[in-house]
């Protein structure tokens, strides 16, 4: 056998050999290969992309030789599909090597990430009585870690009665896999967890995995806030507490902006309060201007806190600048249509314009743009071209009647009003504040406003503000994106 750089060449020529048979070839030399030349022709195998080599991987999976069941395992997790799959889990349970276990978790993984879209239901019922049926505690225990990829309620409820087993070592298992499960459902089996837990160390994990996923865009945010709140009134430890207020910091709410206020009284979390809270009034200033003003100003009045000063401050002067600008908004989006670009996508109906539609709703406030504090950047939170967006919120000016809806949009906008269409501009065009001026009607009370705004190539922004219908200034306007948000609110 060829050794070094000439068996180095000799390999990578057959990994790029064309030709009928060649495959073929190489699968009838690993049958009869030595132990040690068998992993290298099934590395070749793999990387030729041979999935015609997969009844003989699963073959080579039961070797006695610990290094080729691991490569043909490595082989079935990068090609394999679900009809292999019980053959791998018999290896992963029947296995006495660990390395080997790994290798074959790793390709049940795989395979099931690849094949659960179409197969859920096969592969889902299939995990779950192995692990019914499994005695080993250490083959019970790895197999678990695979149910994550396999998420539905089936397998939550499985993991989430397994938490509880007399075991420890199921037990341990069976949290470490919730807290890595992808589904917004685990979220509240976690805090049960956390409220219930003895053990600190489940305790922890718990509380991670649940605060992953009231970070998640998958989870709304009214849920999110309530978990938080929760989870903080069973916290007994600042290393808890600091783990729930870094979830907060991420989390655009002012609720969650008040509970980091209420934490920055606790001298032992104080600190990691205090940058929650003011990274929390930067991001909402424009949706709750008296709140986020609090915040900035009792971060200003400590000098404890000198080093978040200056981004107190800013929040000050943004807020100052937002003047009669409507800076509060729910935003959805983006939305795409192959084909159709900017000026096409204008005139089509998604679903924000069919009221029988859910839709995902995220709070986006105004103020990123020092110069232009007014404007709010579409771009900063979907990106792309040829795409639309949509944003709503509800304004009160004390009464109903004539007055002027003023729209500066990147690039063009449709307008409605409780629900009408008010306005139409298909342009491309720079974000200009007031732009288009609007002759609209108002409601005594509260009336919805929603826009539309498509995105050519570059920024994509809008402003918006009411004036009364000759263009002068409203004593008193009020706006709220918060009090009528749905439970689709991200």
């Amino acid at each position: 056998a060829a050794q070094g750089d000439e068996a180095a060449i000799a390999w990578a020529g057959l990994r790029i050999l064309n030709g009928d048979g060649v495959d073929e070839a190489i699968i009838q030399a690993l049958k009869s290969a030595e132990d040690d030349l068998r992993p290298e022709l099934i590395n070749v195998l793999t990387d030729r992309l041979c999935t015609s080599a997969l009844p003989a991987f699963l073959e080579e999976a039961r070797h006695r030789n610990p290094a080729v069941a691991r490569a043909a395992l490595r082989g079935i997790g990068a090609l394999g599909n679900w009809e292999g799959l019980p053959k791998v889990i018999d290896q992963l349970v029947e296995t006495s090597d660990q390395a080997v276990r790994e290798d074959a978790l790793r390709a049940v993984i795989a395979i099931t990430r690849r094949s659960i879209a179409r197969h859920e239901s096969e592969i889902t019922g299939l995990i779950l009585q192995r692990l019914d049926d499994v005695d080993s505690v250490p083959a019970k225990c790895a197999l678990m870690r695979a149910l994550p990829a396999a998420s539905c309620e089936a397998s939550l409820k499985w993991l989430q009665d397994a938490s509880t087993d007399a075991d420890g070592q199921i037990r341990d298992a069976a949290v470490r896999a919730i807290a890595d499960y992808p589904d917004p459902a685990a979220a509240e089996v976690l805090l049960n967890i956390f409220k219930s837990a003895q053990d600190k160390t489940h305790r922890i994990i718990a509380l991670r995995g649940c605060i992953r996923l009231c970070k998640s865009t998958d989870i709304p945010i009214r849920t999110a806030m309530n978990l938080y709140k929760q989870a903080m009134t069973q916290a007994e430890t600042p290393a808890e507490k600091k783990l729930i207020l870094s979830g907060l910091a991420e989390t655009p709410h002012p609720d969650a902006l008040r509970m980091a206020l209420e934490a920055t009284d606790q001298p032992s979390v104080k600190a990691e309060a205090s940058l929650a809270a003011i990274a929390l009034a930067q991001r909402t200033c424009a949706i709750d201007p008296a709140l986020a003003s609090t915040a900035a100003r009792k971060v200003l009045s400590d000098p404890e806190l000198a080093n978040l000063h200056s981004q107190a401050r800013t929040v000050i002067d943004t807020i100052g600048k937002f003047e009669d600008f409507i800076v509060a908004w729910q935003v959805a989006g983006p939305y795409i249509k192959d084909g159709s670009n900017y000026s096409q996508l204008l005139n089509m109906p998604f679903d924000p314009e069919a009221r029988d539609k859910p839709v995902r709703w995220r709070l986006v406030g105004a103020g990123t743009n020092p110069e232009k504090p007014y404007l709010v950047d579409l771009l900063a939170l979907f990106g792309g071209d040829q795409r639309v967006a949509y944003a709503r919120t509800w304004i009160n000016a004390g009464k109903g009647g004539q007055y002027t809806l003023n729209i500066g949009s990147d690039d063009g906008v449709k307008a409605w009003l409780n629900g009408k269409l008010a306005h139409t501009n298909d342009a491309a065009r720079a974000a200009v504040a007031d732009s288009d001026k609007v002759p609209v009607t108002l409601n005594d009370g509260w009336n919805c406003l929603m826009l539309k705004i498509t995105q050519n190539v570059l920024a994509w922004e809008f402003s918006v503000r009411l004036t009364a219908a000759d263009g002068a200034k409203i004593e008193r306007i009020e706006v709220d994106c918060l009090g009528r948000e749905s439970e689709e609110l991200k």
